[in-house]
């Protein structure tokens, strides 16, 4: 590739990444913000959904839309993984964040018994207002 077609990528890209961001953060400002958002699927709220998909989504999208801009094409996307070549490191990466979390619950737990709950009671706590109003 030559600089120009990739300083041209670059600039498609973030030009669209934000285009799509922004305009998703500018309907959810529209339409009540992310406390007074309206309800949509039963109770969930529009804005969670245009977070979950449109805003976070951004950078994905923006990927796509410049490389079909650019006719880049859709090879040395490095989406097939190759198993036999790294299969340890895909162990590690599947098994690691279980692992680091679990060992950061204990050493937050050996550092501050007081707030083990067990019984889990102030989940049931804030079950039981949610369920009064």
């Amino acid at each position: 590739m030559t600089k120009t077609l990739d300083l041209k990528r670059i600039v498609i890209f973030l030009i669209f990444a934000y285009s799509i961001a922004w305009a998703t953060g500018l309907v959810i400002y529209l339409t009540g913000g992310l406390a007074n958002s309206p309800q949509i699927f039963g109770g969930l709220p529009l804005a969670v959904v245009l977070l979950a998909t449109a805003y976070m989504g951004a950078p994905a999208l923006a990927h796509i839309l410049t490389r079909l801009i650019t006719r880049e094409g859709w090879k040395g996307l490095y989406l097939q993984p190759k198993f036999k070549l790294g299969w340890r490191y895909w162990l590690i990466c599947w098994f690691a964040p279980a692992f680091l979390v679990a060992v950061g619950m204990v050493v937050y737990f050996a550092l501050f018994p007081q707030y083990f709950d067990p019984s889990l009671g102030a989940v049931r706590r804030l079950l039981e207002q949610r369920t009064q109003v």
